[in-house]
C-alpha cells in the first residue's frame, strides 16, 4: 500500500505541474544501457531505448527549474553457450515505467542560443516486465521456456526459492544536456537505491546510463 500511495502521489504531482507555473515541455528519445550487478556472480548489461515526456517550470527569477515527467524504457540482453551438440541461448528483456523528478540549472553560453543544463534528482521506477527466455537446442531440435522474475513459480524453478524481484525501485539521477535552440543532446546516469532483487546474501543492484536527443517546446 505504501508503494502504491507513493506512485500515485508522484503521478498527481506531475499532473499538477502545469497549473503551478508557466514552463516548457520536452520530448526525448534515448539509448539506454542498464547494468545488472549481482553481489555474487557475473553481471550483464541490457541495451535498449527510452521515450520520455518532461514538463519543466521555473522556480525563481534566475534559470533554476523543476522538471518532472514520464519515461518508458525497454532493455534487451542475449547470451549463448555451446557444449558438444547442446546449445543454450538466453534472452533477457525488461520494460519499465519511470517518473523522474529533477532540479535543473541552465547555464547560457552567450552565443548562438546555446546553453548547458546540469540536473540532479530522483527517479521512481515501476517494472512492468522482466523475463528470461531460455532455449535449448540439440541435434536440430529445440525447446524454449520463458521465466518471469515476478512469478514465484518461475523464480523457484530458476533459483530454488520463490522470492521474486522488486517491481518498484527508487534511484538518484544525475546528468547534463547541451542545448542549441530547441534541440538538445544529453548524458545521464541513474543509480537505483532499491535493489532489483534482494534475498538474504543474494542481491542484484541496477544502474542505467543513457544518451538522449530532445526537443523542447
Amino acid at each position: 500500500m505504501k508503494i502504491k500511495a507513493l506512485i500515485l502521489g508522484a503521478c498527481f504531482a506531475v499532473a499538477a505541474l502545469p497549473a503551478m507555473a508557466d514552463g516548457y515541455n520536452r520530448v526525448t528519445v534515448s539509448y539506454e544501457n542498464e547494468s545488472y550487478s549481482p553481489k555474487h556472480g557475473d553481471g550483464f548489461s541490457a541495451n535498449g531505448f527510452g521515450v520520455e515526456y518532461t514538463r519543466g517550470f521555473g522556480l525563481a527569477s534566475f534559470p533554476l527549474y523543476l522538471e518532472a515527467g514520464v519515461k518508458a524504457t525497454f532493455g534487451f540482453h542475449s547470451d549463448s553457450e555451446k557444449e558438444g551438440g547442446l546449445k543454450l541461448e538466453e534472452k533477457f528483456s525488461a520494460i519499465s515505467l519511470n517518473i523522474p523528478v529533477n532540479v535543473a540549472y541552465r547555464i547560457d553560453l552567450g552565443a548562438n542560443n546555446m546553453s548547458v543544463t546540469p540536473y540532479t534528482g530522483l527517479n521512481f521506477r515501476v517494472r512492468c516486465t522482466a523475463q528470461d527466455k531460455i532455449t535449448a537446442s540439440y541435434n536440430g531440435e529445440s525447446e524454449s521456456e520463458t521465466y518471469s522474475f515476478f512469478s514465484k513459480d518461475d523464480m523457484e524453478d530458476m533459483t530454488g526459492d520463490d522470492k521474486t524481484a522488486n517491481r518498484f525501485q527508487m534511484g538518484w539521477n544525475i546528468g547534463a544536456r547541451f542545448n542549441y535552440g530547441a534541440f538538445g543532446i544529453g548524458l545521464g546516469y541513474t543509480l537505483d537505491f532499491m535493489k532489483f532483487y534482494s534475498n538474504g546474501e543474494a542481491k542484484t543492484s541496477t544502474g542505467t546510463f543513457n544518451v538522449g536527443l530532445s526537443y523542447t517546446f
